[in-house]
C-alpha cells in the first residue's frame, strides 16, 4: 500500500500532469500516424518515401516529453521510477522495473542506428543519442558537440526526421504507461490512507 510523503505526490502530480499535456499535444490526441513506403524513382531505383508529423505539433509534443525526459525535471522518468519501488508493494514495484527496464532497453538499443560521417566517421547513434542530438543540438543549441552531431544527421534528410519521430513516438508509449502507474498508485493511496495521506509532511 504505497503511502507518499508531500514531496513526493507533488512529484508524482506532476508527472501526471506532464503526461496530460502529451496526451493532449494533437499527435497523440489525434492519433496520428507515421508511415514508410518503397516507391520507384524516374531511373527504376526503389527510393523510400515517409509520412512524418508536421514540424510545430511534433515540437510542441517534444517539448511535453522533455519535462519528464531531462534529469533535472521534478517528473523526470527515473527518478519517479525510483519514488514509486520505494514507496510500492511488490506488485507495484515490479510494474515499475519491467517499464524502466523496456525503457531503458529501448533507447540504449538497436532499434534505429545512424552511422555518422565526417569528423564522427565511425561513430554511430542509437534511439537516445539521436533524440538528445536534435533536443540539445538542433532545439536549444547547449551542446557544441551534439550541436555538430545534429548537422551530421540532418544530411540523412527525410530519413532522419522520421526516425526521430519514431523515436519520440515510442518514448511517448512509455511516459503514458508511467503515467498510468503513478495516477493508479496515487488513487490507492488516497483509498487507503485518505486525507490523512494529503495531511502528511514532507521529508
Amino acid at each position: 500500500m504505497p503511502k507518499f510523503s508531500t514531496t513526493e505526490r507533488e512529484r508524482l502530480t506532476a508527472l501526471v500532469d506532464a503526461v496530460r499535456q502529451i496526451e493532449e499535444a494533437s499527435i497523440v490526441a489525434e492519433g496520428r500516424l507515421l508511415s514508410m513506403r518503397g516507391a520507384i524513382s524516374p531511373t527504376g531505383e526503389v527510393e523510400q518515401e515517409y509520412t512524418v508529423f508536421d514540424s510545430e505539433p511534433f515540437r510542441s509534443l517534444a517539448m511535453s516529453v522533455r519535462l519528464i525526459y531531462m534529469n533535472d525535471e521534478p517528473a523526470n522518468f527515473a527518478s519517479i521510477c525510483n519514488v514509486l519501488h520505494k514507496a510500492g508493494e511488490k506488485d507495484l514495484r515490479d510494474a515499475v522495473t519491467d517499464l524502466r527496464k523496456a525503457y531503458n532497453t529501448f533507447l540504449n538499443g538497436p532499434t534505429i542506428r545512424f552511422s555518422l560521417h565526417g569528423d564522427f566517421e565511425g561513430t554511430t547513434l542509437g534511439p537516445r543519442e539521436l533524440f538528445e542530438a536534435w533536443l540539445y543540438g538542433g532545439t536549444f543549441h547547449q551542446d557544441p558537440k551534439r550541436k555538430a552531431m545534429y548537422a551530421e544527421l540532418v544530411k540523412f534528410g527525410p530519413r532522419f526526421t522520421f526516425g526521430l519521430h519514431v523515436v519520440v513516438t515510442q518514448i511517448v508509449q512509455f511516459f503514458i504507461h508511467l503515467g498510468f502507474i503513478v495516477s493508479t498508485a496515487l488513487a490507492e493511496e488516497q483509498r487507503l490512507h485518505g486525507s490523512s495521506a494529503l495531511e502528511q509532511p514532507g521529508r
